[in-house]
């Protein structure tokens, strides 16, 4: 097994570490051909998205103000450039702009793609809605994103493809309550939807409008050790889970149950079985013992019971599939009693479980978002 580092600091690069069972097992660093080509192509990308982010500074100081001094107007003007998505082919990236009205006092965010030498850029959503996620779809014929798009003042958030030969934006999903997230499956033929259980008050609505009556506020109902997040109400009972919907405005099939949360979801190369992070333990809301599960996106319900892979008591997630489909790599933390000091690690195990083996035991820098090389010989992660 071997190991590509992706460095960001002083002395970027990429570089190769010959690995042992027993973690790293090499002194030295050699530059390695194939990572420098990944790692080109996805600089380009980046830095062509913080090119984009640099257009607003042009207009600084246009009100007379001495060049050089910010103005609150200034600041409101610069938008946020994030999520490169490159096309499959390699000869488009597909980002979004996030900006702001000063007027209104409203944020808008909308897709934009750009070829990949940078002289073509193309809008792709329209301004009455905010449009996120551009993903693309496998053969790179659609690019589908997330949109709370329509008449509806209610609308929710829903699944919307876009034919890059042409045409308006299509809904793909209509879920009740929204949908959180999505991932087309690498055949093309499937999509993942990340959906969140309806709550009390999305039932009890359904249920008033239903019978035709007046809707009446619920009471909050406080019954878990963890009640409250950043950026969100209230927590209550309810999950995010998996689901699998075999094409635009199919019923989705639900994949994950339980009092938990699901995420990081990670389709297997042949499109039959997903990969994602969950933390089942018997009371998750006082510990961060995530662990790697895999469940089946095919057959009947007797083949959706998730399969534990990972059994460390630290926190386990990112999963990524070989493309053989054979082994699964992942970061774990094996000092969870360090808390947010301890170290993040690369390991790897294989798919139908068994022995975790932790492959960066003497690098003493947090890793993420590995990726398999084309060959499985390499492992790709940021540093």
């Amino acid at each position: 097994m071997k190991i590509i580092l992706f460095t960001a600091g002083h002395y970027a690069g990429r570089y190769l570490l010959n690995s042992s069972k027993n973690g790293l097992g090499c002194t030295s660093l050699k530059k390695n051909q194939e990572a420098d080509n990944v790692f080109n192509t996805r600089i380009k990308a980046l830095l062509v998205a913080a090119m984009l982010l640099l257009f607003p500074l042009s207009g600084w100081s246009q009100d007379g103000n001495a060049p050089g001094y910010f103005t609150p107007e200034d600041i409101l003007s610069l938008k946020s450039v994030s999520d490169p998505q490159i096309s499959p082919s390699g000869d488009w990236i597909a980002y979004t702009i996030e900006s702001v009205d000063f007027e209104t006092d409203e944020s808008s965010t909308q897709i934009y793609m750009v070829s990949r030498v940078g002289s073509e850029v193309v809008q792709l959503t329209s301004g009455d809605y905010s449009a996120s996620v551009p993903r693309w779809s496998p053969d790179g014929r659609y690019l589908g994103f997330l949109a709370a798009k329509g008449d509806d003042e209610e609308a929710k958030t829903q699944v919307w493809t876009l034919d890059l030969r042409g045409g308006e934006a299509q809904q793909y999903t209509a879920v009740d309550q929204g949908v959180g997230g999505f991932l087309w499956s690498p055949d093309g033929q499937k999509m993942l939807l990340v959906i969140r259980d309806k709550t009390a008050a999305d039932l009890a609505k359904e249920a008033a409008d239903e019978a035709g009556e007046e809707v009446k506020p619920l009471p909050y109902v406080i019954d878990r050790l963890q009640f409250k997040r950043d950026g969100v109400p209230y927590l209550d009972r309810s999950r995010d889970h998996l689901y699998v919907v075999a094409g635009r405005d199919a019923e989705p099939l639900q994949l994950t149950f339980g009092d938990f949360d699901d995420m990081q979801p990670a389709w297997n190369p042949d499109s039959s079985a997903i990969a994602f992070t969950s933390n089942r333990t018997d009371e998750p809301d006082s510990n961060e013992n995530t662990d790697i599960w895999v469940v089946s996106a095919e057959g009947d319900a007797e083949n959706r019971t998730a399969r534990q892979i990972t059994r460390n008591p630290g926190a386990d997630y990112s999963a990524a599939w070989s493309n053989d489909g054979r082994t699964i790599a992942y970061v774990c933390v094996t000092e969870p009693d360090l808390i947010w000091y301890a170290t993040n690690h690369l390991a790897i195990v294989p798919a139908a479980g068994g022995e975790e083996r932790v492959l960066t035991t003497a690098l003493d820098r947090n890793v993420g978002a590995p990726a398999f090389a084309a060959d499985d010989e390499s492992i790709l992660f940021v540093l």
